[in-house]
């Protein structure tokens, strides 16, 4: 299983890789710590014809200026430029507020970084055996989806 995980602390990065990557089977084979990068690694897979099997997001990216948007927008960019793609968010404010829009833009699953870290491995696992999408197939939709995160805004 190949994760993308977006995380703009790097403590908190190189933990969650060590606890996924402890998995049999899974691999973070890409990561960033803003939208900007989140975009280049995206545009990274589409150009080996593949996306990840789960991105791993955490929506507060501390830092972004307004023009890179932040991790709700890339969350909104994600389910609607790739919406097989599964994401998991991650936050330390996980208030019902920040739940419920999480939700409106379409995030799959949702995990407070406190306490519930146990629940993510459990769900890396279940998606394992159950595969969320097939793999971009055609030169087209390769074209067509790299031009979308080019022009993700």
């Amino acid at each position: 299983m190949e994760i993308l995980l977006i995380e703009d602390s790097r403590l908190v990065r190189d933990r969650l890789t060590e606890l996924l990557e402890s998995m049999e089977g899974v691999t973070v084979t890409a990561s960033a710590a803003d939208v900007p990068g989140a975009l280049a690694c995206l545009a990274d897979y589409l150009l080996r014809g593949r996306m990840p099997d789960l991105v791993v997001l955490d929506i507060s990216l501390f830092g972004q200026e307004m023009s890179c948007g932040n991790g709700i927008d890339l969350l909104r960019h994600i389910k609607r430029r790739f919406s097989p793609v599964k994401v998991a968010v991650l936050t330390n404010y996980a208030s019902i507020a920040i739940r419920n829009r999480c939700a409106r833009e379409g995030a799959d699953y949702f995990f407070d970084k406190s306490y519930e870290l146990d629940r993510l491995t459990d769900t890396v696992h279940a998606l394992q055996c159950n595969p969320p999408h097939p793999f971009l197939s055609t030169a087209f939709e390769v074209e067509h989806t790299s031009a979308a995160v080019a022009n993700w805004r």
